[in-house]
């Protein structure tokens, strides 16, 4: 497969989840680093997220777990939250998503990944 049909598919994924987020990702790395982007959507969306096996909503939760987790990803976190509600996610199962990362990962973890549901809930 092609760059192009990997970019391509990508692209056609996250604006699906999120479509204010592929101008947001290529607007901001425009200037210093176009390529991020461009890497961003070929493997991140256009290999993995378009992988078959598991549902959207399954890898949206998978993934803003994953996020909270390792902390210091707040924007990323905060963009994942609004995807997983485009993907069928309910705030409920987001929520539930951070309470289940209290033991493994910690509390304060899990707080921050609640203030920035709460953030991305209030403004949608």
């Amino acid at each position: 497969m092609s760059a192009n049909e990997r970019y391509d598919r990508g692209v056609a994924l996250l604006k699906s989840k999120r479509p204010d987020e592929y101008d947001n990702l290529t607007q901001s790395l425009a200037a210093a680093a176009p390529d991020a982007a461009k890497y961003v959507i070929e493997f991140a969306y256009g290999d993995i997220w378009s992988r078959p096996g598991m549902d959207l909503k399954t890898k949206a939760l998978v993934t803003i777990s994953c996020l909270a987790s390792i902390g210091g990803a707040e924007p990323q976190l905060k963009s994942h939250i609004g995807g997983a509600l485009k993907c069928g996610c309910t705030e409920i199962e987001i929520i539930e998503t951070f309470y289940q990362i209290i033991p493994y990962a910690g509390l304060p973890r899990a707080l921050n990944a609640i203030k920035c549901a709460n953030d991305v809930f209030a403004s949608t």
